[in-house]
């Protein structure tokens, strides 16, 4: 009996990693597999880091998706009768939900305890996905510290495709729309 083969749906994947200058990292490159990798090393051999990188560009936020915030959801589900508007994004919103209810959203301060000797106000990385139709997007992570802010940040900028011209380039503050769960160990 042959055995099935997992095929990635979406047919996306990481094809090149950059990290330079951020936390135990001075400068790394390197081609992920397009099906599975990975990461093996000591405590404290940036390995975290390398996974937190990635996972900030990813969001699966159903605002940004459906347009429904959690409070709207909350709002929505409390009323015993719904209008047909209603009742649909109930359940859009419930379907963009994990198993444990809970949004597929990876927030900063999951991945990283920033310090100020972290924000260097610069590119730390360059992570490129191809598409399903051969298309490279990239989104950049750099850091920040604003003068209106309490804490330092990290920004992700998207381009959603590298081959486009300077002029072309929409590099505004976004994530990429991809399910992603960062599990810490905290």
């Amino acid at each position: 009996m042959a055995k099935a083969k997992w095929k990635n749906p979406q047919k996306s994947y990481i094809s090149k990693m950059s990290i330079s200058d951020f936390r135990l990292i001075d400068n790394i490159d390197f081609v992920p597999g397009k099906n599975l990798n990975l990461l093996v090393g000591k405590n404290g051999t940036a390995k975290s880091t390398i996974l937190g990188m990635i996972a900030q560009g990813f969001s699966f936020n159903p605002n940004a998706i459906i347009g429904v915030t959690k409070s709207q959801f909350d709002t929505i589900n409390k009323k015993d009768t719904l209008t047909t508007d209603e009742e649909s994004k109930k359940k859009k919103f419930i379907n963009l939900l994990t198993y444990s209810g809970k949004n597929f959203e990876s927030k900063v301060n999951e991945h990283f305890k920033l310090s100020k000797s972290d924000v260097t106000k610069k590119e730390h990385a360059i992570i490129s996905l191809q598409d399903s139709k051969n298309k490279t997007i990239q989104f950049k992570i750099g850091s920040n510290n604003y003068n209106d802010r309490v804490n330092p940040r990290l920004v992700t900028r998207r381009i959603d495709d590298i081959n486009d011209t300077e002029k072309e380039k929409d590099t505004s503050s976004s994530n990429i729309i991809f399910p992603v769960i960062y599990l810490g160990l905290n």
